[in-house]
């Protein structure tokens, strides 16, 4: 598919800044999976971000969106991914452990 190298790249970006970042948070708040859905513009600028699933963690929650947010604008969509669609919405699983 079209998306698959974005979408490796995307999460790639995401998972080393929350490596980098959130190492500790687990211990302080516990184990946790937060389920988001991320809506990206062609362009890389991000559209919306859905909570689907709480880790029943506010701080955990609020490090995936914060993540999201902080990496945005992301690279824009490779000229053939442009000509195929404007949006992506990508859900992906953030996963917390001590």
């Amino acid at each position: 598919a079209l998306d698959a190298d974005y979408l490796l790249q995307w999460q790639a970006d995401i998972e080393r800044f929350g490596n980098a970042y959130y190492r500790g948070l687990a211990l302080r708040h516990g184990d946790g999976d937060v389920r988001l859905k991320v809506s990206v513009h062609s362009d890389g600028s991000l559209l919306q971000i859905d909570l689907l699933q709480s880790s029943g963690s506010a701080a955990l929650d609020r490090a995936a969106v914060y993540t999201v947010e902080k990496l945005a604008p992301f690279a824009p969509f490779p000229e053939a991914l442009a000509r195929e669609t404007t949006q992506l919405d990508i859900v992906r699983t953030w996963q917390f452990r001590r």
